[in-house]
């Protein structure tokens, strides 16, 4: 599917219209859209489903145009992708390394959200992962004191 820029995505959609809700899936990695065959059959008279892969798991190299494959990129390329398809509101449910870019969607697009499903994926907070990581890690190893400026590593962007 192209969006503009040279970007461009596959997916795999069940057209399902009128819908009452659009589940939109993303794998983790390695992966792709045939993760979620048995899921998508099970609710196929009951929503639209989208299944994206991402960029550069579809056989094909990832970057494209001006994409380059961040979660800003990612999360935009979603945003295209749900406003080329006429779909207003996602309940986004990602796996493993889809929900990271679900986590990092739903916090900055939370608009175009009804809701999201997190599959075995990071928590959903980063500051609190990073947190326990930089008390157990790596101050009881002395990282710390070889790093001036520990907020650096809680940047997201």
């Amino acid at each position: 599917m192209q969006l503009g820029d040279g970007w461009y995505c596959h997916i795999t959609d069940n057209m399902l219209t009128p819908a009452r809700f659009t589940v939109l899936t993303l794998h983790g990695c390695p992966g792709d859209h045939k993760e979620w065959a048995g899921l998508e059959y099970e609710m196929r008279q009951k929503c639209r489903w989208i299944n994206l892969t991402i960029p550069g798991y579809d056989g094909e190299d990832e970057r494209r145009g001006t994409y380059d494959g961040s979660l800003r990129h990612m999360s935009e390329l979603i945003i295209r992708l749900m406003k080329s398809r006429g779909v207003p509101k996602i309940v986004f449910c990602g796996h493993s390394m889809g929900s990271m870019v679900m986590i990092h969607f739903a916090t900055h697009h939370p608009e175009y959200l009804d809701g999201t499903i997190n599959i075995t994926g990071l928590a959903d907070t980063w500051y609190i992962g990073l947190m326990t990581f930089y008390n157990t890690i790596v101050i009881s190893s002395g990282l710390n004191k070889m790093r001036k400026d520990r907020n650096a590593i809680l940047d997201d962007d």
